[in-house]
C-alpha cells in the first residue's frame, strides 16, 4: 500500500532509501557543488536519495547536478530531479519542498537547501533522534558564513530543549534547513502552504505540527552552515513583518483558548511599552477581557500606573514583573 506522499519504487530500482534529502533549487550554481560534497561526505552508510525540485533555474545548476550523479550513486544515493513547467514563475520554497517530498520514497525526510553545507555526521545524529521519537520535528544548531545575523544565530543556538516550544511565539525556534523528521510527521501536518512565494511556510508548518501534539527536538551541536547571501530566498524575498506578527498572534490566541494551562484564566502581558500595547490591540475582544495587567521593569512605564486603551473605558494596571500574577 502506498503511503501518503510517498513514491513507490518499481522492481529493479535501488534499495528503498531510508533518508530522502528534500532540496528546492533555483540558480544555485555558486554553492551547489559544496552542498553536494557534504551529501556525499555523510558518515551514514544506509541507502539515501537526493530529491531536488528545480524551480526554473537559468544557470548551470542542473548541469552541476548531473555531473555529481555518478558520485552520488557510488555512495548509494539516488538523484531524483523534478523541473517546474517551462516559463512558470518561481513557486517558492514551500512548493519546491512539496513537490520534492511527493517524488521521494524515504522513511525519513532531511531538509537541505541548495546553498547550505552539512557536517558529515548530520544524518547519523538526526536520524537517531527522529527514530527515538517519530512524532518529533528535529532541528540542529547552526553556524553562519560571515555571521550575517549574529543575534539571531545566538538565539537559535542558545535555547534549551524546554524553551523550544514557547519560543515559537517569537520566531521559528528550529532553523528550517536543519529540519529532519519521520515521513509520518509531514503526512500528519500536511503540505506546506503555497498561496504566496513570500509566505512564512516554515512557521505555519511548525505551528500546525505543535497544535497536533508534535514534539520539537534539537541536536545540541552545529550540523549545518546556514548561508545568507544576496541571492538567497531570505535575501531576496523576506517575509513581511506584518505577516509574521499576524501568525504569532494567531498562535497565541489558539493557545489561550485551547491550552488547559491558560483556558478561561486572566493573564498578564509582559511589556507595557509599544510591543505590549500592540499585542493587546491585536487580541480578539474575549481575550482582551482576560488581560489582568501589564508588567515591566522600566521605571518610566511603571510610573504611569496603568494603560488606557483608547477608546475603551477600562484601565489596565501596569506593575513590576515581581508583582505580576501568572500566567504571563
Amino acid at each position: 500500500m502506498m503511503q501518503k506522499g510517498k513514491r513507490q519504487r518499481s522492481e529493479g530500482e535501488e534499495d528503498q532509501p531510508v533518508v530522502s534529502f528534500i532540496t528546492p533549487m533555483r540558480n544555485a550554481e555558486a554553492f551547489l557543488s559544496e552542498m553536494l560534497g557534504s551529501v556525499v561526505a555523510q558518515t551514514y552508510q544506509g541507502p539515501m536519495e537526493l530529491c531536488v525540485y528545480n524551480d526554473g533555474s537559468t544557470d548551470t545548476s542542473c548541469r552541476i547536478l548531473e555531473e555529481w550523479r555518478e558520485k552520488l550513486q557510488s555512495r548509494n544515493i539516488a538523484l531524483n530531479i523534478t523541473h517546474s513547467p517551462p516559463d512558470a514563475p518561481a513557486g517558492g520554497c514551500g512548493k519546491g519542498r512539496n513537490v520534492a517530498i511527493a517524488t521521494s520514497a524515504g522513511s525519513f525526510l532531511c531538509f537541505l537547501d541548495a546553498d547550505d553545507v552539512m557536517t558529515p555526521d548530520r544524518v547519523e545524529v538526526q536520524l537517531a533522534l527522529a527514530s527515538a521519537d517519530r512524532s518529533a520535528l528535529v532541528g540542529a544548531r547552526v553556524w553562519r558564513e560571515g555571521e550575517a545575523t549574529p543575534r539571531y544565530t545566538a538565539w537559535l543556538n542558545g535555547m534549551t530543549q524546554q524553551q523550544l516550544k514557547w519560543q515559537r511565539l517569537r520566531e521559528v525556534p528550529l532553523c528550517q534547513p536543519t529540519w529532519f523528521c519521520a515521513r509520518e510527521v509531514f503526512d500528519r501536518v500536511g503540505r506546506y502552504v503555497e498561496d504566496h512565494p513570500n509566505q512564512a511556510e516554515d512557521m505555519i508548518f511548525l505551528y500546525r505540527h505543535v497544535a497536533l501534539g508534535g514534539q520539537l527536538v534539537r541536536a545540541d551541536k552545529p550540523l549545518l552552515m546556514y548561508r545568507f547571501h544576496s541571492g538567497s530566498v531570505t535575501g531576496q524575498r523576506a517575509v513581511a513583518k506584518e505577516v509574521i506578527w499576524a501568525l504569532r498572534v494567531a498562535e497565541l490566541v489558539r493557545i489561550l483558548r485551547a491550552d488547559a494551562t491558560w483556558q478561561g484564566k486572566h493573564f498578564t502581558i509582559w511589556n507595557a511599552g509599544k510591543e505590549g500595547r500592540r499585542l493587546y490591540k491585536s487580541l480578539p475582544e474575549d481575550l482582551k477581557a482576560r488581560v489582568g495587567g501589564m508588567c515591566d521593569v522600566d521605571p518610566k512605564k511603571l510610573s504611569l500606573g496603568g494603560y488606557h486603551p483608547h477608546p475603551e473605558p477600562r484601565r489596565i494596571p501596569i506593575m513590576h514583573f515581581t508583582q505580576a500574577t501568572p500566567p504571563l
